[in-house]
């Protein structure tokens, strides 16, 4: 359980990072005004909608599969590599297409493209995640549910810190590609969980 809420404390706070810089880099990079740069919080936000809908829509799938076959959904079932792949690599496209976009000027709507994109992914990933949480720690699911969010908490309270400074050091480009590379090398987490989950279970998970 703490790979899985690791894994989603990191992809959301990096989600929360993006949002305390949109309201700088909007105004540097375009010219927007502080109206029109409150409404570029509408691309994530609507990706989030999507990736809501997208992340139902596979788990529905996933049921009406096992219930054909006449199983039920364990844990593991939660997290297929090509979902979670599929969602690790929406963040990881919405991170590079907004940093690199605005590194290089262009249309101000392919930022807001990538905005959309990462929103779409994290909340794809989140949902995978909570549901893998759910199916694995039945009996404890609240705690193993607070334990997640304690985590979410931390990250999206110390890493939008950074996020201006980064992008000071950096540039848009290389600071966003730096946090697309701990977005993919941070994944080996969820596939971790997908392979050795149960087993992990049944040897620290204390019985009833």
């Amino acid at each position: 359980m703490v790979a899985i809420g690791i894994y989603a404390a990191i992809v959301w706070g990096l989600l929360y990072m993006i949002f305390t810089t949109m309201g700088y880099v909007f105004p540097q990079y375009y010219g927007f005004t502080e109206t029109q740069s409150g409404l570029v919080y509408l691309a994530p936000g609507c990706g989030m909608i999507v990736g809501l809908f997208i992340a139902g829509h596979v788990n529905d799938k996933l049921a009406q599969r096992a219930k054909a076959k006449g199983q039920a959904c364990t844990a593991e079932d939660r997290l297929p590599c090509r979902v979670t792949i599929s969602g690790i690599g929406a963040v990881v496209r919405g991170l590079l297409l907004y940093g690199w976009s605005v590194k290089y000027h262009t249309h101000c709507t392919i930022p807001i493209i990538g905005l959309f994109i990462l929103g779409v992914g994290n909340m794809w990933i989140l949902i995978a995640v909570q549901q893998y949480i759910v199916e694995a720690f039945t009996a404890y699911v609240s705690s193993a549910l607070a334990a997640m969010a304690m985590l979410r908490s931390l990250t999206t309270g110390l890493l939008p810190l950074s996020g201006l400074g980064l992008y000071d050091s950096l540039g848009m480009g290389r600071g966003n590609s730096i946090l697309a590379g701990i977005v993919v090398v941070s994944a080996i987490l969820p596939l971790a969980c997908r392979v050795w989950g149960s087993q992990l279970r049944e040897r620290f998970t204390p019985s009833l």
